[in-house]
């Protein structure tokens, strides 16, 4: 059989182009990698950011107050005297305070800013400012009652 004069009807992507499933939605798994966290999972991320964070930094601040109170301090003589537990004398109070405050002030500024409409990277000074004030203002209700 002779195939002289028959044309091919069919049509043959090249195979240079994409086919239809690179160009399928993104899975569920990467859609919720990407989606970003509601309020309450906001916070908590802030609230545990910012415990660890206050561990790093309340021995600094215990050395800056000695050194603002004493006129003389000496962190040899004080480790000595008081021990290295001494460095974290009061962290219960600090932890207190960014649970109630940073937590609110940090992990509301990105919802609070979506909840505005404009949850963009590039979003306008006004609307930065307002989401960073409210965020600001409920959080120094909840951290000063």
């Amino acid at each position: 059989m002779s195939l002289k004069g028959v044309t091919s009807t069919a049509i043959h992507a090249p195979a240079s182009l994409p086919r239809d499933d690179a160009l399928s939605p993104p899975s569920t798994t990467q859609e919720l990698e990407k989606r970003p966290p509601g309020p309450l999972a906001s916070m908590a991320l802030a609230g545990t950011t910012a415990l660890i964070a206050v561990n790093l930094t309340h021995p600094i601040e215990i050395i800056k107050v000695r050194m603002q109170t004493e006129g003389k301090f000496q962190a040899g003589a004080f480790l000595r005297n008081e021990g290295v537990l001494a460095l974290f004398k009061g962290i219960q109070a600090a932890w207190l305070r960014e649970i109630s405050y940073t937590s609110v002030k940090l992990g509301g500024y990105g919802p609070i800013k979506t909840a505005l409409g404009d949850d963009k990277k590039d979003s306008g000074f006004a609307v930065k400012f307002l989401a960073g004030s409210v965020a600001g203002g409920a959080g120094s209700i909840c951290g000063n009652p």
